[in-house]
């Protein structure tokens, strides 16, 4: 299953590699964009989008 954004790019939401970090926030900080996605019949179209989250996240 490792890498598996690699087959479908179109669905990923690219986030830095964290290993056991507690103060890790990526996740907390792509909850009101995760949130909003919940409405959208098909994330793809927003997804590309938003390429700059490959940037932010």
């Amino acid at each position: 299953m490792k890498d598996r954004h690699v087959q479908q790019k179109e669905n990923a939401i690219p986030i830095r590699s964290w290993f056991s970090d507690p103060t890790d926030t990526c996740l907390l900080a792509l909850l009101p964009f995760l949130d909003a996605l919940r409405f959208a019949s098909d994330v793809r179209s927003i997804l590309s989008r938003n390429q700059q989250l490959q940037q932010v996240w």
